[in-house]
């Protein structure tokens, strides 16, 4: 056989299994096709979790002069209260051990 026969026959052998490859491209893209259809279908399961954005960060809040004084107020008073039950608890306890 001469080297143009070799050659020939090479260039059959390269041109039959390109042709085979292009069919299984062909099936591989018709693949894909149908699986990016599916996914993208109303039919779809919906993605489970939270959504990926970004957090928007919530504006602190501030709390105005007189909230804060009418807060104070409220807790010295309370505070003022229980110190008032504590002396009431400890001058009875030693009034009944006299």
């Amino acid at each position: 056989m001469s080297w143009q026969q070799t050659l020939k026959k090479a260039l059959g052998e390269l041109q039959q299994e390109e042709r085979r490859l292009a069919g299984e491209l062909s099936a591989v893209q018709e693949k894909i096709q149908k699986l990016s259809n599916m996914s993208t279908s109303s039919g779809a399961a919906p993605a489970r979790g939270r959504p990926r954005t970004k957090a928007k960060a919530k504006a602190k809040r501030k709390l105005s002069a007189e909230g804060r004084a009418a807060i104070s107020r409220a807790a010295k008073k309370r505070w003022a209260k229980h110190r008032a039950e504590q002396r009431k608890k400890t001058s009875s306890k030693r009034a009944e051990s006299s």
